[in-house]
């Protein structure tokens, strides 16, 4: 579900995002300027949280909802939100972008880790063995195609509508983003809370 999400508000924005910075009128270039910000925002993301998690070994849920945060208050600034009653404007959008790149990077880069220690525990695989690997990357795969079906069909049937619209679809995504953060953090707690038990 996760992963969904983050695919969604991702694959959410190229068939909106030229639609709704049309009103600051800025060309195609600097449209293109703006993807290449998350980019970049999400490639230094990656390279800091990937450094993070091989250093420190932290927890992997926590980045991963942590991310989900950043990501899900920065969704809800994008359009603005209407409830919000802000002014957009492109040093926002360009800020915003920043902030979603760096969510996105701390959400899905922990994804594949915390998958694999599931199926660890779960004993549905062994440690570094080629199941592993092959169960966990079919469910990322097939998570993102599903996330970019649903991001696709919403972003094009009602996003394109009005800049209202595209604020109120970003700020779903956003309250669910945010949700799933809230579910993450109460499962996290719960499995950290439980004995851990040997077998023989």
């Amino acid at each position: 579900i996760g992963v969904v999400l983050i695919t969604s508000y991702y694959t959410f924005l190229e068939p909106t995002l030229a639609y709704h910075v049309r009103k600051f009128h800025i060309s195609a270039f600097e449209v293109g300027g703006l993807y290449a910000i998350l980019s970049i925002s999400y490639m230094t993301g990656c390279l800091i949280v990937g450094y993070v998690i091989d250093r420190w070994k932290v927890i992997v849920q926590w980045i991963n909802m942590y991310g989900f945060i950043i990501s899900g208050l920065a969704l809800q600034f994008l359009g603005p939100a209407p409830y919000l009653k802000l002014y957009p404007s492109i040093t926002q959008t360009i800020i915003v972008f920043v902030f979603i790149g760096l969510g996105l990077a701390s959400s899905l880069i922990t994804s594949f880790p915390d998958m694999t220690q599931t199926l660890i525990i779960r004993k549905y695989a062994k440690k570094d063995d080629f199941i592993l690997f092959s169960i966990t990357s079919g469910l990322i795969n097939t998570a993102v195609s599903v996330g970019q079906v649903i991001a696709l069909t919403i972003g094009g049937a009602v996003g394109l509508r009005s800049d209202a619209a595209f604020g109120w679809i970003a700020a779903i995504l956003g309250f669910a983003t945010l949700a799933q953060a809230i579910i993450l953090a109460i499962l996290t707690i719960i499995e950290k809370s439980r004995p851990i038990t040997s077998t023989k």
